[in-house]
């Protein structure tokens, strides 16, 4: 402008925030403009008013003439209602505030309202785009009435006592436990590759659930199975000649529309030898197998409730002959054994036993409170048998129909040899049992032992085909 200027057009622009945020970043211009439009603080509906006294003021101020009509696109501001109750208000601010104390607030901040009963439905000023719900008015209420006015008094709290829940319970005490057993506890990542998904998972029949914009291929999808990060914690152990290893996770797996709490033991190398003397302990499938039965024990579960059953021929990720299937009323709710040796070749690992257990279906079983026994006050008899039976016929059966069929006289059985080769049947094997007689109310005689042993041997080759060796 200058002084041959002879017509001057005036522009009151108002911007769509949403639309002018995108716009600024693509463009990487966030000026201090394009800031009041995005955040709101304009006061768009008094754009017209801007722009008449704007007019106005040059008119009167530096002679302006001829001025035209303003032209306006259609600018619809809808008018916005707030509703709070006096109710509301002192259950708030913990005050007694009367409903037309709090009209002549609203009357002296020039807020038209409708009032019924002590309900306010407040008509909210265009230039106060601050307030958008029933707390923002509230805090205009205790502005005017003053903070100083609000008494100070302590909330009112109910005392509860901070405790786990059952299920909580049971987990720090499987992590207590797990410890004291020399295990070393591990965090590892929840997700995993598509490659590496589908190993070691028998609990999951859904598809992963793929990440949407994940940060690389080898953390794009949630893991189903714990025993995979495991071992790779295990390669990177032995990878740096640290061969004994012995680790168990608590993490949860996923599938789509399923989440899953799982229990994850690996243990490989030597566990708890004493190389002074000389000592060696192996990990093994028994290893691993007394950790599950220790669990099991720990949580209340009887041995009866649960069984070991062998898992497939065909199975790629355990090994067919080293490892079974936990079954709880036929459904599995763990595995234990031995790496297969396709996967300890993927995963660049050696003789490696592990377990998983399922959780979510382990801690919902209901188990029964624990029973005081006295010390039994009669002597115990013990009797060995050995029994000849097909290889396939698992010897823990075997032991539960013993205790079963005995009246409740053998209290336990201890295997303690299994033979297969000379003077045995091909496809046979050979199982000496320990068993230990005992009455809680009398001395046991020679003969009710023997019509004992009877009953045993007489329903283990019903059941199993078992008949006593000669």
């Amino acid at each position: 402008m200058d002084e041959n200027t002879q017509n001057i057009v005036i522009e009151v622009a108002t911007f769509d925030g949403p639309s002018l945020r995108e716009t600024a970043r693509r463009l990487n211009l966030l000026t201090d403009a394009s800031q009041h439009y995005i955040k709101g603080a304009l006061n768009t509906a008094n754009s017209l008013n801007i722009l008449e006294r704007c007019a106005n003021l040059l008119e009167e101020l530096a002679d302006a003439k001829e001025i035209y009509e303003t032209v306006s696109t259609t600018l619809y501001i809808e008018d916005k209602y707030v509703s709070v109750s006096t109710q509301q208000v002192n259950g708030l601010l913990g005050t007694s505030i009367q409903t037309n104390e709090i009209a002549e607030i609203f009357d002296s901040l020039k807020f038209k309202y409708e009032l019924k009963e002590d309900t306010f439905n407040v008509k909210i000023p265009t230039y106060r785009n601050d307030i958008t719900m029933a707390a923002d008015l509230i805090e205009e209420v205790v502005r005017m009435y003053g903070f100083d006015n609000i008494p100070s008094t302590l909330p009112e709290m109910s005392m509860t006592i901070g405790k786990r829940t059952e299920i909580q319970e049971k987990k720090h005490m499987m992590k207590v436990l797990l410890k004291d057993l020399g295990l070393h506890e591990t965090l590892t990542y929840s997700l995993t590759s598509p490659s590496l998904v589908h190993d070691f998972n028998i609990f999951h029949d859904q598809e992963p659930v793929k990440l949407a914009m994940p940060l690389g291929e080898e953390r794009s999808v949630t893991r189903q199975s714990i025993i995979g990060s495991l071992l790779q914690v295990i390669n990177y152990n032995q990878s740096r000649n640290m061969k004994d290893v012995h680790l168990y996770e608590l993490s949860t797996t996923y599938s789509k529309g399923v989440e899953l709490q799982n229990l994850a033991i690996a243990c490989t190398g030597e566990y708890h030898g004493l190389s002074f003397k000389q000592i060696s302990y192996k990990a093994d499938y028994y290893l691993v197998k007394g950790f599950v039965e220790t669990i099991f024990e720990r949580l209340g579960i009887n041995e009866s409730r649960y069984r070991l059953e062998r898992v497939e021929s065909d199975n790629q990720s355990f090994h067919p002959g080293r490892s079974a299937y936990i079954k709880v009323q036929n459904e599995v709710v763990g595995v234990v054994g031995q790496v297969h040796p396709l996967m300890e070749k993927k995963y660049d690992v050696k003789d490696v036993y592990v377990v998983e257990l399922n959780l979510s279906a382990l801690l919902n079983i209901k188990t029964g409170k624990v029973k005081y026994q006295p010390i039994p006050q009669y002597p115990s008899v013990s009797r060995d048998i050995a029994l000849v039976m097909d290889e396939s016929v698992p010897a823990n059966d075997v032991c539960q129909k013993i205790i079963k069929s005995s009246n409740k006289l053998v209290k336990t059985t201890n295997i303690f040899d299994v033979y297969v080769g000379e003077h045995v049947e091909a496809g046979k094997k050979s199982v000496a049992i320990n068993l230990t007689f005992q009455d809680d109310k009398k001395t046991l005689k020679e003969q009710e032992i023997n019509e004992a042993m009877e009953k045993i041997l007489k329903a283990v080759e019903k059941d199993f085909g078992a008949i006593l060796r000669g």
